[in-house]
Order: structure tokens, then C-alpha cells, then sequence
């Protein structure tokens, strides 16, 4: 089995994201820094949950969009 190996628990994400839903208004919306883990597929889980990515380049950008994300949030300008 290579190493490291991370495990990530689907409950553990639920529970997560059902506490910031509690603890924030009802209008408040969530969203998920791809910097602190831009694992596809805990990316795409959370999007199917209905939170944001908040992305601060065009890589993070890519993942957002491919993961589903309905919603991008970015802290960063961009010369158009």
C-alpha cells in the first residue's frame, strides 16, 4: 500500500457541513477552500452538497468547474 495513505469519511464531511449549516444563517453561503485540499473527489462530494469552492488560481479554477461547483469564489484580480 503506498504511502501516505489519507481515508476520508463521507459521515465525517456530512456532519461537518451540517454544523456550519446550524451555525450560520439560513442565507449564508458555504463555500470550500481548494487550497486546503484539492483532492477531485472530495472537491466534487462537497459540491454535490451544495458548497462553493473558494479558489485563488487557475488551477484551483479548473478543479472548481470539473468538480461540478455551481459557485466560485476568488480573492485574486485578473487582468481581462
Amino acid at each position: 500500500m503506498p504511502t501516505p495513505l489519507y481515508l476520508y469519511s463521507e459521515s465525517a464531511l456530512n456532519e461537518a457541513v451540517r454544523t456550519y449549516r446550524e451555525l450560520f444563517p439560513d442565507n449564508a453561503k458555504l463555500f470550500y477552500s481548494l487550497k486546503a485540499n484539492p483532492q477531485p473527489g472530495i472537491v466534487q462530494y462537497l459540491s454535490s452538497l451544495g458548497l462553493g469552492a473558494e479558489i485563488t488560481g487557475q488551477g484551483e479554477w479548473e478543479l472548481g468547474v470539473s468538480a461540478g461547483s455551481s459557485r466560485l469564489l476568488a480573492g485574486f484580480c485578473v487582468q481581462v
